[in-house]
């Protein structure tokens, strides 16, 4: 597998949405690469660092607005969950 390879497939690695024989690929080659291996751990770091940051509900103005917007009969909040 190549670092170009490795790239296009690195946010679902680290997310671990990929499927076993393709993650044991790119696995193989992060385990051999030096780049791809840092290129790992900037992600998962900034995964982190995203995971942190203090959740803020939308106010129900803003989630009337954007379902309005959207031509939404069913409320919004039904149709998305987030979970910190």
């Amino acid at each position: 597998m190549s670092c170009e390879l490795v790239a296009r497939h690195l946010d679902s690695y680290v997310d671990r949405e990929l499927d076993l024989e393709l993650a044991k690929a790119v696995r193989e080659h992060v385990n051999a690469c030096v780049v791809c291996r840092r290129r790992v751990a900037e992600r998962e770091s900034l995964g982190r660092l995203v995971q942190s940051a203090p959740y803020y509900q939308a106010p129900d103005r803003l989630w009337a607005e954007v379902a309005a917007s959207a031509g939404h009969q069913t409320p919004l909040r039904r149709l998305v969950t987030w979970v910190p």
